[in-house]
């Protein structure tokens, strides 16, 4: 198949499928269209091999790579709903305000505005590149089993600069428990963490925060929401250590952070909680927790080391709770090497 414009942007309002090879250029100076534009439904097929050449691909509707597919671009741009679950090729695919999933290979750097959610029910989606997501992005993340194969993964080969908002959901009847933990972003290196953690609290009442490293994210169920189950199933020593919330939110330090160091965060209140480390000069050397927590009180490992894990220097450091209400709890402590 060989598409032949003579206008050098092409729009698709209706329903376009390719099944084979195709090629989209030869204007008639035989260059590159400059673009197609896909305001209705287009979808390359299983088997097919779609160029578009250095041209721009805009979609606007609903635009499919299945599964044995192949499309290239030179830049992709999607406002709409893009599911892909065979390879996309250009130089940039820019995620500007739609949705983006699937299970298949963007083979480029990407760039996440709108919602990015990996797999289709659990599933891994793969940017060859590096990957930024911005400041409007979201990440959808979908929990089916603590298997690995049951959990939705960004993995992104490049660097992944994070900021925006993350989503957990548990999906298929799956309940997640204390203890259990889950790698949702890999990556060959990371700068940013998510600027805010939208399902704190999973809908079984399990509770999460983040751990961040340097080629990965982990959500980690730390507590239960007390409201979310009975009184008499409860455990006192799954995060929360004492049964009347403190007066006031507090934090504090046991033993010495670095060889067997804890923090104690004392909440009156359930709510989000944002834990992190400063050094003296006030720059954010480390975050040991962020997420939601029931009112009480929570014993929070900490080694002493920074979100890549690497130890810090030996020194005084500064940790701040700070909590969604705007209360914040700051201590010093001294790391000893």
């Amino acid at each position: 198949l060989t598409l032949e414009p003579t206008e050098e942007i092409v729009t698709n309002e209706a329903q376009i499928e390719i099944y084979g090879d195709g090629e989209f250029t030869n204007l008639p100076d035989e260059n590159s269209t400059e673009g197609f534009v896909n305001n209705g439904t287009f979808t390359a097929k299983g088997g097919s091999n779609l160029d578009f050449g250095s041209g721009q691909l805009e979609n606007n509707g609903t635009f499919t790579v299945s599964e044995g597919g192949e499309v290239r671009a030179g830049e992709f741009d999607n406002d709409g709903s893009a599911i892909i679950n065979g390879d996309l090729y250009g130089d940039l695919a820019w995620f500007a305000t739609g949705y983006t999933g699937g299970e298949g290979t963007i083979n480029g750097n990407a760039i996440g505005g709108g919602e990015g959610a990996p797999g289709n029910s659990a599933g891994v989606l793969t940017i060859t590149g590096a990957y930024e997501q911005l400041d409007t992005g979201l990440l959808s993340i979908e929990l089916a089993g603590t298997d690995p194969a049951s959990v939705d993964r960004l993995a992104v080969g490049g660097q992944a600069m994070l900021a925006g908002s993350l989503r957990v959901m548990e999906i298929e009847g799956f309940t997640a428990a204390v203890g259990d933990s889950f790698t949702i972003l890999t990556c060959g290196s990371r700068s940013g963490t998510f600027d805010s953690l939208l399902t704190e609290c999973l809908d079984s009442g399990a509770c999460l925060s983040l751990a961040y490293t340097d080629t990965s994210v982990v959500a980690a169920v730390t507590s239960q929401d007390p409201s979310s189950v009975e009184e008499e199933a409860s455990d006192p020593d799954e995060g929360v250590e004492n049964e009347d919330p403190p007066a006031r939110l507090a934090l504090r330090s046991r033993g010495f952070p670095g060889r067997s160091g804890s923090l104690v965060l004392d909440l009156p209140a359930g709510g989000a909680v944002d834990l992190a480390v400063f050094d003296p000069t006030g720059r954010r050397v480390a975050t040991p927790a962020t997420g939601r927590f029931p009112a009480g009180q929570h014993v929070l490992d900490w080694a002493g080391t920074d979100d890549a894990g690497n130890a810090l220097a030996a020194g005084v450091y500064f940790v701040r709770a700070a909590a969604r209400d705007g209360a914040t709890a700051t201590i010093r402590v001294v790391v000893a090497r």
